[in-house]
């Protein structure tokens, strides 16, 4: 299974190239954001990143992992809005029960 962490970690080095300024702005240095990429690149089994001394890529690998993570965040994100929805009584069912002489007590149609 996926840690969220690491998939944060992917998604903003993915979005960066640079895994400097992804250690930035995940408050965090770049050497242990470069191991905790490795650890993922070999939980997955995949190559996620092309690195040479000047740049970073995507593989194709890397690129589908990204796509199918901004995925599940978006059906995550509107799936705790469903449900909050649903606590706030904005959305979801309403059952109203009658008794058969509450027909005739002036309750409308």
């Amino acid at each position: 299974m996926l840690d969220s962490k690491l998939s944060e970690m992917f998604l903003v080095v993915a979005e960066e190239l640079h895994f400097g300024r992804a250690a930035q702005r995940l408050f965090m240095t770049q050497p242990p954001l470069s191991q905790a990429i490795r650890r993922l690149e070999e939980q997955i089994g995949a190559t996620l990143f092309i690195r040479t001394t000047r740049t970073v890529q995507l593989t194709a690998a890397g690129a589908e992992l990204q796509r199918r993570l901004r995925l599940i965040g978006n059906e995550l994100e509107q799936t705790l809005q469903a449900v909050q929805q649903v606590h706030r009584g904005e959305t979801g069912m309403l059952r109203i029960a009658l008794t058969p002489s509450s027909a005739y007590a002036g309750v409308s149609r």
